[in-house]
This record gives structure tokens, sequence and C-alpha cells, in this order.
């Protein structure tokens, strides 16, 4: 888990003592813009439902079934409206971001899209690190590749949602610097 900035760090040392940060390791960093907002309702209520399934085995919350869950969910996703320049809207994708159901269903969602991401590292013995909106992850093999792999992360989502905001051997992450010179780490 990273709830620190420290935690990254020691992620990293772990990464270069295990042999995995080469001179030509990239790190690629990145966010995703208006988090709250961008997620498709379908795609939510699909992660939610896996999660559920996954993590409650009698299937039943507080006396209520997933099924009912879920459609408490539907119903208020599907409900969302505002008003804009004296109109009303109805909020067709992501939800309102101050409503305490919003960002628990975002997480949820990016769980499950992360563990896809993470399948395509993992044998590649690429590091992949997010905190809330924020992301980064290391990377052997060309540029060129890197671009590609974002550009097929990107496509699972509804519209443009990862916003990438450094590639080298150097980028800024939370509130350091991370780099290496020639495969030996250094922070800021």
């Amino acid at each position: 888990k990273f709830k620190k900035a420290v935690d990254v760090i020691h992620a990293l040392e772990f990464y270069q003592k295990s042999g995995q940060l080469q001179p030509n390791t990239l790190f690629a960093s990145f966010n995703i813009d208006d988090l709250c907002i961008r997620f498709s309702h379908e795609q939510a209520i699909n992660a939610l439902e896996r999660f559920l399934n996954a993590y409650i085995p009698d299937h039943h919350i507080q006396g209520m079934t997933i099924d009912t869950i879920l459609q408490l969910v539907r119903l208020v996703l599907e409900n969302q409206y505002f008003i804009y320049h004296n109109k009303l809207y109805q909020q067709t994708m992501g939800g309102a971001s101050g409503s305490p159901l919003t960002i628990p269903l975002v997480y949820i969602y990016l769980f499950y899209w992360q563990q896809d991401l993470m399948n395509d590292l993992v044998p590649k013995n690429q590091l992949f690190v997010r905190y809330q909106d924020e992301a980064f992850i290391t990377w052997n093999r060309s540029e060129d590749q890197l671009h590609t792999l974002l550009v097929t992360v990107n496509s699972q989502f509804p519209q443009l949602m990862w916003n990438t905001t450094s590639i080298g051997s150097k980028i800024h992450f939370r509130d350091i610097e991370l780099g290496h010179h020639h495969g030996l780490l250094y922070t800021q």
C-alpha cells in the first residue's frame, strides 16, 4: 500500500536491489483528470458486482442482497442531476464528487482496471504505483512500446482518462522527484 511518499521510495529501493532498475529504465507518471466524472456507470456497476461477489461470501450486507445493493447504486447513478446556467442536466458519466458513493465506487473500478494492467506489467518485472488519482510505472522496454501500452490502457475507458505527465529517467510523483542515473536510484 502506498499511503506516503516514503512507501514509493521503499518500493523503488526494493526494485533496484532486486536488479530490475536498469540503465535504460524509464519512469512514466500519469494522473487521472476529473476522476469522479470520467467513469462509465455500467463499468462501475460491473466492478462493484465483481468486488461484492469476491469479498462478501454470504452475499448479504446488513440484510441486503448483492442484487439489491447493485439496484440501489444503479438507481443513484442513473438519477443524478445538476443545474447549469438555469438548465437541468442528467449526469450520465461518473458521479457527484461530494457523494459518499462516488469515491469508493471509483476506487473499486480502478482496483479491477489496475489488476488487468498489472497482469501485463508483473511478468515483465515492472513496478506500478497508484496513489488516488496519480500513478507511475517503471518500464525496461522501448519508449515506443510504453506509449503503445499507455494508448491501450486509455482505450479501456469511454473517454481519455489517463494523462501522461512525464516519461524519462526522472519524474515527479506526489511531492518527490524520483530518478536514476545509469541504474542508480536517487530521490529529492
